[in-house]
C-alpha cells in the first residue's frame, strides 16, 4: 500500500521528476564455467597445485595465521591472508594428502580457486612485470569474449567479466604478451594481433573472430589447455 501511495504522488506532483527505469543488463552468454565443470578445471589446476606443493608454498600457507606469519609483508597483505584462511581446510588437506588432489564440495572447489590464486607467489619477485596488455575479442552480431579471474564478483554479486589481460614478462614484447594472453586465457592460437593503442603502462590489442572461428570456438571451447585462473568464459555485447 505504501509502494502505491508513494508511486502515485511521484506521477503527480509538478515539483518532482520521474526517471525511466535503467534499462536491464544483458544476460551474459556462458562458455564455461568452472561450478559446471568441476573435474575439468581441476584437472587444470593440478599442475600449479602440484608445483605449489613441491615448493613447500602449501605448507607455508597453511601455516599462516597471520600477515606477519608469511614473512613477506610487501608481496603477501590481507587480502592473501583473508583468501587463505577461507582455504585453510583444503590447504591442510593437500598438505595430508599431496598425491591425491581431489574436491567433494562447491565449497572445496571456490578453496581451490583461492590457492591457485597464490601462485605468483612462486615467482622472483625481481622478475614481476610492471607493464600490462590487454586485448578485446570481438566476434559476430556485435559481441566480444570475456572471462572472469579467479572467480572475481562485482558489489552486486555478479561475475566480473573482463577482456583477456595480463603482464608483460622479462624478455617479451607486448604483442608476444597479448599472443601469449589469449593463448593462456581463452586457448585461440594467433601469430598475430592489431595494436589499438597504448595507455601509460597498458598496450590494447583486438582480435576479430569470423563466423566460422567464432563457431568452431564455441564448439571447442570445454576441450581446450586454459589457464586454470579463468573460472569462467562469457559472450557479452560489444557496447
Amino acid at each position: 500500500m505504501f509502494k502505491a501511495i508513494f508511486n502515485f504522488f511521484s506521477l503527480n506532483s509538478s515539483n518532482t521528476t520521474s526517471n525511466p527505469a535503467p534499462a536491464p543488463t544483458p544476460t551474459p552468454q556462458v562458455l564455461f564455467d568452472y561450478t559446471k565443470f568441476p573435474v575439468l578445471y581441476l584437472s587444470r589446476c593440478k599442475p600449479v597445485l602440484e608445483r605449489m606443493i613441491n615448493c613447500e608454498l602449501i605448507r607455508r600457507l597453511s601455516t599462516c595465521e597471520s600477515v606477519e606469519d608469511f614473512g613477506c609483508p610487501e608481496r603477501f597483505g590481507s587480502y592473501d591472508l583473508i583468501d587463505v584462511m577461507f582455504s585453510k581446510s583444503m590447504l591442510q588437506k593437500l598438505c595430508n594428502n599431496p598425491d591425491q588432489i581431489n574436491v567433494e564440495t562447491d565449497e572445496e572447489l571456490k578453496q581451490i580457486v583461492k590457492i591457485v590464486m597464490k601462485k605468483y607467489l612462486m615467482e622472483d619477485p625481481s622478475q614481476e612485470p610492471r607493464s600490462k596488455v590487454s586485448i578485446e575479442v570481438l566476434v559476430p552480431n556485435s559481441s566480444k569474449i570475456q572471462v572472469v579471474s579467479y572467480a572475481n564478483e562485482n558489489k552486486d554479486g555478479t561475475p566480473k567479466l573482463k577482456d583477456p589481460a595480463g603482464s608483460i614478462e622479462h624478455c617479451e614484447t607486448p604483442l608476444q604478451a597479448g599472443i601469449r594472453e589469449i593463448e593462456e586465457e581463452l586457448g585461440i592460437i594467433v601469430n598475430n594481433l592489431e595494436f589499438v593503442e597504448q595507455k601509460d603502462k597498458l598496450y590494447k590489442y583486438r582480435l576479430v573472430l569470423n563466423e566460422k572461428e567464432y563457431e568452431d570456438y564455441i564448439k571447442q571451447v570445454n576441450m581446450l589447455d586454459i589457464d586454470p585462473e579463468i573460472t569462467m568464459i562469457a559472450i557479452v555485447p560489444n557496447n
